[in-house]
């Protein structure tokens, strides 16, 4: 079988657990939309988003992971993985659980949303949500393109079951991220069943200040993804920050429609002869997607926006394609800086970081914001990235491994 029929294979079957996935999450998310109005939907999505920025570490985490295992398999396939892998992944899981319950006990006054429940779901979504992406940089950097899949497909049937069930016992707007949270706790105990857990207790494993690098450069596009949603709760009014939420729905299925991409050439990514070949096929291929969806949602939003979220939605039906450029913009951004971190160039994430602070800046400082400027605002932000990261990957080659240089490798280095 050819190279090409291979890289086909893995993407359609990445491509598949990873449409599900969505197609489950967004059914969740309509229904809660739907059923809890703009104002209840905006501190569930405030808050939820906060958890994800607060689990960013974890996500990071699954790159560090992917990459190691990568170049492991590599060098020496048959190795066991180092078993400090699993106190680490616990350890961090903890970590971010403290970190984020700080940060909601602290801004909860401003997000106008209550305490003791917002922090009773970030207990249960924060460590499942740094164990999960654990188990899929195992299965990643293993290239298991099938379980990976799977785990993605497992995750978001957590959600939506957790989340629904936890709406028909209680209708309030942090039911649901209690419910989300269960869900996830048992998806995470399903998915230790289809990973092989490390077991080599000499290996050398993950230390904080390595982790810590690949943390800093990948967290920073998923606090730029999730900024805009905390920011609309902060400046706007309650009913155009819910106007944005349910927008920036569509920016994120577009963001993750071609997330398979990202996944499935990461580990490429981790080889010099062949990041940046690999970079412009998934980026041309990430652009079709994205240039098909914003033309989609020109002429499907305003038809179909009011009959899937409900007539109060009905103006965002119009702008439904900008939100759809915003996810486009954002999912190539975190295309390019996967290859430069795969590439161990961690210090293009201070370009992100840059952004991140110029968009929110630019928020406060703009007089009289509206939700329609705030995503325009988003789009130029994320748009001025792309470029200068593509820049950057241009003129910056990926980093040569000992072996690529013709020097024996005893051992992979920490990544």
């Amino acid at each position: 079988m050819s190279q090409a029929s291979v890289v086909s294979r893995r993407n359609l079957t990445l491509a598949a657990g990873t449409l599900a996935a969505q197609v489950i999450i967004y059914v969740l998310l309509i229904v809660l939309s739907r059923e809890l109005g703009t104002s209840d939907y905006g501190e569930l999505a405030s808050v939820f988003t906060l958890v994800v920025i607060g689990t960013i570490p974890g996500l990071a985490y699954q790159l560090w992971v992917a990459r190691y295992v990568a170049r492991l398999r590599r060098t020496t396939p048959d190795a066991p993985l180092p078993a400090t892998l699993v106190g680490f992944t616990l350890r961090l899981a903890l970590a971010c659980t403290v970190l984020t319950a700080v940060v909601v006990t602290a801004l909860s006054p401003v997000l106008h949303t209550s305490t003791v429940p917002a922090l009773v779901g970030v207990v249960l979504c924060v460590p499942a949500m740094v164990v999960v992406p654990a188990l899929q940089g195992l299965l990643q950097g293993e290239d298991r393109i099938a379980r990976l899949a799977a785990m993605f497909t497992i995750a978001a049937l957590g959600r939506l079951l957790g989340g629904l069930g936890a709406m028909a016992v209680h209708q309030g707007p942090l039911s649901a991220l209690v419910g989300q949270g269960v869900g996830m706790c048992v998806a995470a105990g399903v998915g230790v069943l289809l990973v092989d857990l490390p077991r080599d207790p000499a290996r050398r494993g993950p230390t904080w200040w390595s982790v810590g690098r690949i943390v800093g450069a990948a967290g920073s596009i998923w606090v730029l993804a999730n900024l805009d949603i905390v920011l609309a709760r902060s400046v706007l009014p309650h009913h155009a920050a819910g106007l944005y939420s349910v927008g920036a729905l569509i920016a994120r299925a577009v963001q993750f429609a071609p997330q398979f991409l990202v996944v499935s050439t990461f580990t490429r990514f981790t080889d010099p002869a062949q990041a940046r070949q690999a970079l412009v096929r998934a980026g041309r291929q990430l652009l079709g997607i994205g240039g098909l969806a914003v033309v989609g949602a020109a002429v499907l939003g305003p038809l179909v926006i009011p009959v899937v979220f409900g007539r109060s939605y009905e103006e965002l039906g119009h702008v439904a394609w900008a939100f759809a450029a915003l996810g486009t913009f954002v999912a190539l951004n975190q295309l390019l800086l996967s290859q430069r971190i795969a590439g161990q160039d961690e210090r293009a994430s201070v370009l992100v970081w840059g952004a991140a602070v110029v968009f929110t800046v630019g928020s406060f400082a703009v007089p009289g914001l509206t939700w329609v400027g705030l995503v325009a605002l988003a789009c130029g932000v994320n748009l001025a990235l792309a470029a200068t990261l593509a820049v950057r990957a241009a003129r910056r080659p990926a980093v040569r491994t000992p072996a690529a240089a013709g020097r024996p490798v005893r051992s992979p280095r920490d990544p």
